[in-house]
């Protein structure tokens, strides 16, 4: 069955989507497609694991885990029979068909905020345009931030910093505990840093956020050498 499968932008933002591998990711995004092409039922009926490995282009091991695992997560229900595996999706109809359940439009699966696409009416286009309120304020901090840390990515790796969900997620956080100043001296510390621990791990946000505490020592002995500090 042919159609659009529908994926919420900003489901990339939501705890239990960050918090997932990337493979595990890119095995639900598939599942939500697979599911439109089978029926439009949130119900996927494959033969075997290897089979459904196949089709996603992983292989049998990391499809037989993904499957049990968002399963334990309550996001799919699995029956595995004799000839064949049916893998439902929990909730499918809440996002995919929302036009056809007037009663769960003004609610969102994955979160509390659901955005409309539709073009508001005329009465309520211009209640929004004259009222500047509604207009949610750019946090020009958190794009400083954001563009300091990709300034300093660059310097130390010679290549483009690429942002997803959760580097903005990170960042902002770190950024609402320590400010602005004592943050980008805390990226500073972070890139000028010879750690083992740091250059073996990656100069990611997720390391960065995970060692914050460790780089503020800076801060308490600003004599000190920071790679001295903290290797």
């Amino acid at each position: 069955m042919a159609g659009y499968a529908k994926i919420w932008t900003d489901i990339f933002d939501d705890e239990w989507f960050v918090a997932l591998s990337g493979l595990q990711r890119g095995f639900w995004l598939q599942l939500i497609v697979l599911a439109k092409r089978s029926g439009d039922t949130g119900v996927i009926c494959v033969r075997s694991y290897s089979h459904l490995a196949l089709v996603c282009g992983m292989d049998d091991s990391s499809t037989a885990k993904n499957g049990r695992f968002f399963a334990s997560q309550e996001r799919l229900r699995i029956k595995e029979e004799k000839h064949c595996i049916s893998i439902e999706i929990c909730n499918y109809h809440k996002w995919q068909q929302l036009d056809a359940k007037e009663h769960l439009k003004n609610k969102h699966k994955f979160g509390e905020k659901r955005y409309e696409n539709r073009p508001l009416p005329e009465k309520k286009r211009k209640e929004k345009t004259n009222n500047i309120k509604l207009a949610a304020p750019v946090n020009n901090d958190l794009r400083i931030i954001t563009d300091h840390w990709v300034e300093k990515y660059q310097e130390k790796m010679n290549s483009k910093y690429v942002f997803l969900g959760k580097d903005g997620v990170i960042l902002n956080r770190l950024l609402k505990l320590l400010g602005k100043e004592k943050l980008t001296q805390s990226i500073d510390s972070f890139f000028y840093s010879s750690d083992p621990f740091i250059q073996k791990a990656g100069y990611t946000t997720g390391v960065f956020s995970s060692i914050i505490n460790k780089l503020q020592i800076r801060e308490e002995l600003p004599d000190v050498p920071v790679a001295r500090i903290i290797s």
